[in-house]
């Protein structure tokens, strides 16, 4: 019998890809899909996935695109804390990513960095329309004077 099931299940990954230690037994990702931005502004980048073995299963994949991704958030953030000239402290997480405790508790370990999830869970749509507010002259904390 298989340790974990060929299932691409979202809840089912989710618990089995908890399961398998950091690394993914040997799986990396480089999750350059569609060329890549920052740091490096590539648009002839790709993807590679390395270290097939006999063992791995989707849910060593799905495990090592969380870390890929992680690594790469890691690197973003080194970029970041460099033009600032300060650490950053805390990750706020949001939208679906930040209902999975394994993929919050892995961007934590690999960067370093707490994580906290947002209390919004559209997080985007609320800073739109925050900044339209704020552009607008009707946000409290405006530089725009109400009312023009």
């Amino acid at each position: 019998m298989e340790r974990f099931a060929a299932s691409t299940d979202p809840a089912t990954l989710e618990r089995e890809a908890s399961e398998l230690p950091p690394g993914s037994e040997g799986l990396v990702l480089v999750p350059y899909w569609n060329s890549v931005l920052g740091p490096y502004w590539d648009v002839a980048a790709s993807g590679i996935v390395v270290g097939w073995r006999g063992h791995h299963r989707p849910v060593h994949l799905y495990r090592a695109i969380l870390e890929g991704i992680a690594f790469e958030q890691r690197l973003n953030i080194s970029g970041v804390e460099a033009a600032l000239g300060r650490s950053v402290e805390s990750l706020v997480a949001v939208g679906g990513g930040a209902r999975s405790d394994l993929w919050c508790q892995t961007i934590a370990d690999v960067t370093g960095k707490p994580v906290v999830r947002s209390s919004t869970t559209e997080a985007a749509a609320l800073g739109a329309g925050i900044l339209a507010a704020t552009a607008a002259g009707l946000h409290p904390t405006s530089p725009v004077p109400r009312g023009r």
